[in-house]
Parts: structure tokens; C-alpha cells; sequence
């Protein structure tokens, strides 16, 4: 029996580096073209598998495809964890925190996260963004992310928390979703899209919080509005930020 166990394992252990393989050459492949895209031929190829390998393993090319965003969750929450080692301050710091983590892996390899974004979201459901089991596969995902950064809701005004619990995490989920799609086609560039996540976790958290804490959020948010003010346009930015009105 124990023999039988060990085989078992051994098998589980060469088909996870089998996945690795596959969803790490269809990173390359990716990365490495013009037009970010890929064949299963080619794929097979720069694995070094068979053909009929990755349709073993993920099923179709969109099964690899959202193999690679969840690899993407995992690295935030990675990323997040390890930030936020050291001391993450309350729930409306670790939100930020989380927004940044968010951005440094979507970040790491843009031209892979704008084809899946592109490809699994924007797409729509002809795409197959979800799997069929869990069409909300990716919303859960981020939900996931934004409850885990929220905690306990320190730092949220007590009498709002009950209405936070529920809200706040889909509220966020939405709000990077969005902030991901005008990243992805290109309408907030690279050294804007943390301002675009900055700008959407303070105003949608600046409903929850204390009197005390508005202040931060505010400020915030006129930072971010000014990096993300279309380039030139300073007369813009500066009603963004002082809520004057141009002559």
C-alpha cells in the first residue's frame, strides 16, 4: 500500500511540473512576439511536450489561459503577504497595500496580463473567462483578495462595518476590474495605473471611515486625480484637486 501511495505521489508530482512547464513557456511565448498570442503547436513546442499534452492537462487554450490568472492571484496574495509581514497598519492601509501588490504583479509582465485581461474579461463570456463550474471564477478570486486585506474592518467606522462586510469587498473587486480594462487597452498608462487603483480604493472607501481618517483619503485622492489628469491638461487637474471652477 505504502509502495502503491509513493507512486501516486511521484505521479502528482511530475503532472504539477508538467502544468508549470506548459503555463511557463506560454508565459514566453507571450512575452516574446509582437502580438502577444500563441498555438498549441507552438506552445507544445517551447514546453517540450506532445501536442496532445496541454489539451491533457488544461483542456483547451483558454483553460491555460485561466491557469495563468489564477497563477496571477496567487502572486498578489504571495506579494501582499510578504509586504504586509512587517507590520500592514489597519484595514484601510492594508487596502492600499493590497492595491499596490496588485499593480506590481499585473506590473512584472504587462504584456501577459493585458492579453488575459483582453482575452478572459473583456472578452465577455464567449471568451470563457470562468470555468464552467465557476463562471464568477475571477470575481470570487479578487473578492477573496479585498476580504483578506480588509480583515477585521480596524479602521473602519464602527457603525459602517455591517454594511462594509458586504460591500466594500465587491465594491474594490470592481473598481481594480476597471481600473485593469483602461490599463489593458491602453487608456491609463503603466506610471498611471497605480494612481487609477490609489483613486479608486479612496473613494471607495472614504464612505466607511471616521471623520479623522477623511482628511488622508482625500488627499489621496487629489494626488491620484492629478497623475491621472490627461497629459497637458493642468487647468483640469487643478479643479480635480481644488474643486475650483474654470473662469
Amino acid at each position: 500500500m505504502a509502495a502503491t501511495s509513493g507512486r501516486v505521489r511521484l505521479a502528482d508530482r511530475k503532472r504539477a511540473f508538467a502544468r508549470e512547464e506548459i503555463l511557463n513557456a506560454a508565459e514566453r511565448l507571450l512575452l516574446a512576439g509582437d502580438l502577444p498570442d500563441f498555438s498549441m503547436r507552438a506552445l507544445s513546442e517551447e514546453a517540450g511536450v506532445s501536442f496532445a499534452t496541454p489539451f491533457n492537462h488544461f483542456g483547451s487554450k483558454t483553460g491555460i489561459l485561466r491557469s495563468l490568472a489564477q497563477r496571477m492571484f496567487d502572486a498578489i496574495t504571495d506579494r501582499y503577504v510578504a509586504d504586509s509581514a512587517t507590520g500592514a497598519g489597519d484595514a484601510i492601509d492594508r487596502t492600499f497595500m493590497m492595491g499596490q501588490a496588485g499593480c506590481a504583479v499585473w506590473l512584472e509582465r504587462p504584456a501577459v496580463h493585458r492579453y488575459l485581461i483582453g482575452t478572459l474579461v473583456a472578452g465577455g463570456p464567449a471568451a470563457g473567462g470562468g470555468s464552467a463550474d465557476d463562471p464568477e471564477e475571477f470575481r470570487r478570486r479578487s473578492r477573496a483578495l479585498w476580504i483578506l486585506a480588509l480583515g477585521d474592518h480596524d479602521g473602519i467606522d464602527p457603525a459602517m462595518r455591517p454594511l462594509a462586510v458586504g460591500a466594500l469587498p465587491e465594491q474594490l473587486a470592481i473598481m481594480f476590474r476597471g481600473a485593469a480594462a483602461l490599463w489593458a487597452g491602453g487608456e491609463v498608462a503603466d506610471d498611471q495605473f497605480g494612481a487609477a487603483v490609489d483613486l479608486g480604493i479612496a473613494t471607495s472607501l472614504i464612505g466607511y471611515v471616521p471623520a479623522g481618517r477623511r482628511d488622508d483619503l482625500t488627499g489621496r485622492i487629489a494626488r491620484a486625480a492629478a497623475v491621472l489628469a490627461p497629459r497637458g491638461a493642468v487647468g483640469e487637474s487643478v479643479v480635480v484637486a481644488t474643486g475650483s471652477q474654470p473662469d
